[in-house]
């Protein structure tokens, strides 16, 4: 497994440390999920938005005007 090194705020930090406690798993495990499940939001909510965002704004060159 690749391992990255990333800055926290103290504050954050100790609510990670504190959520990944009350369910009790470790640190590492808890971001992991915690960045699984953001990419599984922006994979599954955002980008549709985003993309339907772009389409409309860039002309599509096909399309009769």
């Amino acid at each position: 497994m690749t391992a990255i090194l990333i800055r926290l705020p103290e504050s954050l930090l100790a609510e990670i440390d504190r959520l990944a406690e009350e369910t009790y798993t470790n640190r590492s495990a808890f971001v992991r999920q915690a960045c699984s499940r953001h990419c599984h939001i922006i994979s599954q909510v955002e980008l549709p938005f985003v993309m339907e965002y772009y389409r409309k704004r860039i002309p599509n060159p096909n399309l009769p005007s």
